[in-house]
């Protein structure tokens, strides 16, 4: 059987013309890091240079560098950290972006992302020392979060084995953090067990909000609210036609009973006004 004929395979693999936007990117992210690698090569110490002016931090943020939110999630600290996210945003990026398009896709994995650089203050906030966050992490719980709300019944293998739901799998990762940084965070300095729960979690939050609260919540909110503004410009501009109706008429009957002279110069306008609407019209 052919792989692209396996059920759990066909939901979230992109077919023909889909998923170049994730693509692009997975290409993108994975340029960077070769980029970094290859300028330590020919000038050592050059490539950490970038996470000096990428990573997003605290005295970043405070000093206006509002490109470091961005760029954090192009870097990477080697590659089992760079092949991880990239294995991860495969396969739930392609099936974002067939299941919502590709820019709802990537409005997620970047709105995501820029929350998720926020974790800096929160680390701070915790009472530790300011530190520096790089990766596409919580771009990346994200969209797995979002895909999660907007495909709950696909099923994933787990070690290309076993067979999940995506609402389980997805729950599981984010408890793993959620209990983690219920624990203040501690763990192996440099380790996924560190501040990264915390750009974790906000970007899941990000991708849920997004997915399920926007859509289900706040659109409908907005679009009623929309239709209700429309509805009175609309009465006012009835009310306004109505009295200029009446007014009309008032004009109309005084020329009959009193003729033309007797005509304020306010209700000759009135008359001129209507006279040019009327040729307009026409």
């Amino acid at each position: 059987m052919a792989f692209e004929d396996r059920g759990w395979a066909r939901d979230y693999l992109p077919g023909a013309g889909e998923g170049r936007l994730m693509l692009g990117l997975l290409v993108v992210i994975a340029a960077a890091h070769v980029v970094k690698v290859l300028a330590n090569v020919f000038i050592p110490g050059a490539g950490d240079a970038f996470h000096d002016v990428g990573a997003t931090t605290v005295d970043g943020f405070a000093s206006g560098e509002l490109w470091r939110p961005f760029t954090y999630m192009l870097l990477h600290g080697g590659v089992g950290h760079l092949i991880w996210n990239l294995l991860l945003l495969g396969f739930s990026g392609f099936a974002l972006e067939r299941a919502v398009g590709a820019r709802s896709a990537l409005r997620i994995f970047i709105v995501a992302g820029l929350v998720g650089s926020l974790s800096v203050f929160v680390w701070l906030a915790i009472g530790h020392e300011g530190i520096r966050t790089i990766g596409a992490s919580g771009a990346i719980f994200g969209v797995l979060v979002a895909l999660a709300v907007v495909s709950p019944e696909l099923t994933v293998l787990l070690f290309f084995v076993f067979p999940v739901k995506i609402r389980w799998l997805v729950g599981g990762y984010v408890a793993i953090d959620a209990m983690t940084a219920l624990g203040d965070g501690h763990g192996r300095p440099g380790s996924v067990t560190t501040s990264d729960v915390f750009c974790h979690l906000l970007g899941a939050g990000t991708g849920f909000v997004m997915a399920w609260v926007w859509p289900s919540y706040v659109a409908p909110y907005l679009a009623d609210a929309k239709r209700r503004r429309e509805r009175a410009v609309k009465d006012a501009e009835r009310r306004v036609q109505l009295d200029e109706a009446a007014e009309l008429d008032r004009i109309l009957a005084k020329i009959s009973d009193h003729g033309l002279p007797s005509l304020t110069e306010a209700e000759r306008e009135t008359l001129k006004r209507e006279s040019r609407r009327r040729k307009e019209r026409s």
